[in-house]
């Protein structure tokens, strides 16, 4: 269902999100990386909702938010011509939410 199709009240049944975010300074982090991309899998929330679920983690986590690049409803079909992703989208039918980091060294740009 294309994401017009829902109205700002609705929950969605799945949305996957992809949000680029930076190391907070003041958080003591394993490994220094450039960045991230990070790709939620929320389950089950309105559009709003999901993007402060992902936020809010992410922060949690000593990362700061720089954008939200996508935001969009996914359902199984999304996933039948290609796998990538299927994973991250079936655990977050059970887990709910699913957040995955796609790192980079401080030298590069996503």
């Amino acid at each position: 269902m294309p994401e017009n199709e829902y109205t700002e009240h609705e929950r969605i049944p799945m949305q996957h999100l992809l949000i680029d975010a930076v190391q907070d300074p003041t958080f003591t982090h394993k490994e220094e990386c450039g960045g991230a991309a990070v790709a939620c899998w929320i389950k089950n929330q309105t559009r709003k909702n999901a993007y402060l679920i992902a936020k809010g983690w992410i922060e949690e986590h000593g990362w700061v938010v720089l954008s939200l690049d996508e935001q969009q409803p996914v359902s199984e079909e999304n996933y039948r011509a290609s796998n990538k992703g299927k994973q991250y989208f079936e655990q977050a039918l059970i887990d709910e939410e699913v957040f995955v980091y796609h790192t980079f060294p401080k030298h590069e740009k996503a």
